[in-house]
């Protein structure tokens, strides 16, 4: 999901893991990856976690957006919250006192958009037939999954894996 909402290339990855059950196999992960334009992800991923999870959190410079793949009637959430710097143009690398700089918490509406949640599988299936139709590459194709491959690659290399108590 991350790859095909941001579309662009990975430039660093970390990654930390636990191992409680089997020594050097880790049973939960965090996971940091950084994109082209300093935009950062990150990853925590847990096979042991008793509550399963599929949740993103996008933090936009106006809004945030929670996508909750679990929900069964809200798995979007947008929230108008934020904070804003007050007059930062006019001050910025200049600041001679505290009350020159002003971070202001915006806490604005909630709002759940309606949208229709069709079963992935036959989504997935629906628009590999279109695009056999239609001549054109799926948008999954075998280049996004060799990316997904290298990502998970690269994150296995850099892994640290620390042995629990």
């Amino acid at each position: 999901m991350i790859q095909h909402w941001l579309d662009r290339t990975v430039v660093r990855v970390s990654a930390v893991g636990h191992a409680f059950l089997q020594p050097g196999i880790a049973d939960v992960v965090f996971a940091h990856m950084t994109y082209a334009g300093n935009i950062a992800a990150h990853i925590q991923v847990s096979w042991l976690d008793p509550g399963k999870v599929r949740q993103a959190t996008l933090v936009g410079s106006r809004r945030m957006l929670v996508y909750d793949d679990t929900s069964a009637d809200s798995r979007i959430t947008v929230y108008d919250k934020g904070i804003d710097v007050a007059n930062i143009d006019d001050n910025l690398g200049s600041f001679e006192t505290y009350a020159q700089h002003q971070l202001k918490v915006r806490a604005g509406d909630v709002w759940i958009p309606r949208v229709e949640y069709p079963e992935p599988l036959v989504t997935e299936v629906h628009e590999f037939a279109d695009s056999i139709e239609a001549g054109r590459p799926p948008l999954t194709d075998g280049r996004s999954g060799v990316e997904v491959v290298r990502i998970l690659e690269q994150l296995s290399a850099a892994m640290v894996v620390e042995q629990a108590g």
